[in-house]
């Protein structure tokens, strides 16, 4: 990742919903189709955010999370039920950063896999009235 990046105007690129709170971001590369590109891995209160160079940007409600994978120390697979974030890091640290972020969020029910073991399944939780599930719109892309 010797890419020349602004990652600050990444980050003013983007707006947050009312109510939410920006925890920490970091460089990374997303991997789609065998292709990787370069940008700002996000989390918020409620949203892990990708967004690029080209200012294209997904999310992924932290609620809706269904499984993390971990094929490598630098490497996290997130899948919901629509959709997959594969995020490449410069390091280790920063991809346990976003992992340990994630396991804060009490709506978090993710199953964690690691080479040869599976995670045990987290309790399923309904969404309440106050959670960012019932957002009208919190998947952008």
């Amino acid at each position: 990742m010797n890419c020349a990046i602004d990652f600050a105007r990444l980050r003013r690129s983007l707006t947050l919903f009312e109510g939410e709170t920006l925890l920490e971001g970091w460089a990374a590369e997303r991997v789609m189709s065998g292709e990787g590109r370069l940008g700002l891995a996000i989390v918020t209160n409620w949203r892990l955010i990708f967004i690029d160079s080209e200012q294209r940007l997904s999310a992924i409600p932290i609620a809706k999370i269904d499984e993390v994978a971990i094929p490598s120390p630098r490497r996290l697979a997130i899948r919901t039920w629509y959709d997959r974030m594969d995020l490449v890091f410069d390091g280790p640290a920063a991809a346990v950063a976003v992992l340990n972020l994630l396991r804060q969020d009490p709506k978090y029910a993710a199953r964690e896999g690691v080479p040869g073991v599976m995670g045990a399944k987290g309790h399923s939780r309904e969404p309440t009235a106050g959670s960012p599930s019932h957002g009208p719109c919190l998947v952008r892309s």
